[in-house]
């Protein structure tokens, strides 16, 4: 496990070797703050309830983290501003951030430890549940408890043009769900444009600009958890659907493109 410092360390070291991406200049939505802030609390909250690390310790780590990260960045990004969560230049940093201290925490994870829960230095002691002992299922457990929760809010904010679970099982009628959470995604200012097309089982969203579009490629180049919630989404709506679906990611210039594939014999 190690100290603090030991940790950092070991981040630092992944983030400035050969996979680290120059973040460019480009024109980008504005985020709406209510969904910049779930995609945020939501990402925070999964790890908090899947009990493999103290949140403490878990904070001080990103805190430390953020510290160095936040020079590269601004020198490689001059003007960018920190702590507006609204402005796409600064979500993509702190999100990066955030997904690259999970990634490292999942790498050490534990099954009891002692988590401070307040300034006085009280602490409880914490034990994974026995359902969530598989360490190596942690990743896919947070991707897909994140897409769960956006897709509730979703369900829960946008009644009238929500994705509707279709009482009659066609590709075209997935597809529309699935356009509609790149609609809502869109109304709240996550990318400038987004398109779908079907594939022969399954179907591919191309987003252009997406406020995570440098951090999806540094998580990817260090092989850390992605925080590509667009396709968490979706891929909780397919499961929804009943369709069980991989999914494959190509970033080129400013776009991102997720491509989600079913058994060809469930539609």
């Amino acid at each position: 496990a190690g100290s603090p410092a030991d940790r950092l360390s070991r981040m630092l070291q992944g983030a400035a070797g050969p996979a680290r991406v120059k973040p460019q200049v480009l024109p980008r939505s504005k985020l709406e703050n209510d969904f910049a802030v779930l995609l945020m609390r939501t990402t925070y909250s999964v790890a908090d309830e899947l009990d493999y690390y103290p949140m403490d310790k878990f904070q001080q780590d990103q805190f430390l983290f953020r510290q160095d990260e936040w020079e590269l960045y601004r020198e490689a990004l001059p003007g960018v501003q920190q702590g507006f969560l609204t402005e796409p230049a600064y979500f993509d940093f702190i999100s990066f951030v955030q997904y690259a201290t999970i990634a490292t925490t999942m790498k050490e994870p534990k099954m009891i430890f002692d988590e401070l829960i307040d300034a006085n230095g009280t602490s409880i002691v914490v034990t994974r549940p026995p359902e969530l002992a598989n360490d190596a299922l942690l990743p896919m457990r947070h991707s897909e408890r994140v897409g769960e929760a956006v897709l509730a809010w979703m369900d829960d904010r946008y009644n009238k043009i929500r994705p509707k679970v279709p009482s009659v099982l066609t590709a075209a009628a997935v597809r529309d769900g699935v356009q509609a959470i790149l609609n809502i995604y869109e109304i709240n200012g996550y990318m400038l444009l987004s398109k779908l097309e079907p594939t022969s089982h399954g179907v591919k969203i191309t987003l252009v600009a997406p406020a995570t579009l440098w951090s999806q490629s540094m998580l990817r180049n260090r092989r850390d958890l992605p925080n590509d919630f667009e396709a968490k989404t979706v891929v909780a709506y397919l499961k929804q659907c009943g369709l069980p679906a991989t999914v494959s990611t190509n970033i080129a210039g400013n776009n991102v493109e997720h491509t989600f594939e079913w058994p060809a014999n469930l539609l």
